[in-house]
């Protein structure tokens, strides 16, 4: 992956910490922890790839490659094999829509009841992380790609139609648990 990339990886979760800075946060110690746990948020979102390759399916190609790298300390090329074969990996545990329901009252629950910053930045940057990814697909027209790797879980088959209401929908919780940081 290049710098590009995960500069644009990171650049909505950048945008959505620095709004949120400057509509709420007076700027004192604990701004500090809402950007680091934004960072950490979407940061964690993708150890979902190494559980995959080392848990989940540790006899595919692309996991026997990863630990034969990490093995020979080739820290930088493992890592780097597993961002170039992210399409690879489709049932990841935490890039399902039944994850992203269940996560829902967990964000509710840490935005109203926790004053905790590292937290709030963490869940918040997490969730964003996913819908953009959402996006992204939808706004491509990729839509059995999406169906491959959001709607595994559920065993029905999703219109198209289907598929954008629930990522509009996803997006409107988005906007509605910001509310609740202001």
């Amino acid at each position: 992956m290049s710098k590009q990339k995960f500069i644009s990886y990171l650049l909505p979760v950048i945008i959505w910490t620095a709004f949120v800075s400057i509509l709420h946060y007076n700027w004192y110690y604990n701004l500090i922890w809402l950007w680091l746990g934004s960072i950490v948020g979407s940061l964690l979102l993708q150890t979902d790839h190494l559980v995959y390759l080392i848990w989940q399916r540790p006899n595919e190609l692309t996991s026997v490659r990863f630990k034969s790298l990490w093995q020979q300390k080739r820290y930088k090329e493992a890592f780097l094999m597993v961002i170039q074969t992210v399409p690879e990996r489709t049932r990841l545990s935490f890039h399902n829509v039944l994850f992203q329901v269940v996560f829902i009252p967990f964000s509710l629950l840490v935005l109203t009841s926790t004053g905790n910053q590292f937290g709030v930045g963490m869940v918040m940057s997490l969730f964003l992380c996913l819908l953009v990814e959402q996006i992204t697909l939808v706004l491509n027209n990729r839509y059995q790609e999406l169906t491959t790797r959001f709607f595994w879980p559920v065993q029905k088959q999703f219109t198209i139609e289907t598929q954008k209401w629930y990522v509009v929908i996803m997006v409107f919780v988005f906007v509605l648990l910001n509310y609740f940081l202001l």
